[in-house]
């Protein structure tokens, strides 16, 4: 999970690295709100995050990521590479 940030230093989202190469992203900026691959519930105070495909045939990794596959992740929102640390 990476923490988004304005041009002030201010926290106004997240962006999550799913490993099979999709994201869910939550920003908040002077034209509203960017949600990608999430959604809102604010009666039930909640928020569902949807993580893409889910593999075929899912190793031990993650069910995101085919048995015979190594984990893919987007690039982080300054262009660096994300890696996982377990």
């Amino acid at each position: 999970m990476e923490i988004l940030v304005d041009g002030e230093g201010l926290m106004n989202g997240f962006k999550v690295h799913w490993p099979n190469g999709s994201d869910s992203i939550y920003r908040r900026t002077e034209d509203g709100i960017e949600m990608t691959n999430c959604s809102l519930a604010i009666k039930q105070a909640t928020l569902t995050l949807f993580v893409g495909s889910y593999a075929r045939s899912p190793g031990d990794f993650s069910d995101l990521v085919e048995a015979d596959a190594e984990p893919v992740y987007s690039p982080m929102e300054n262009g660096a590479e994300t890696v996982w640390v377990p």
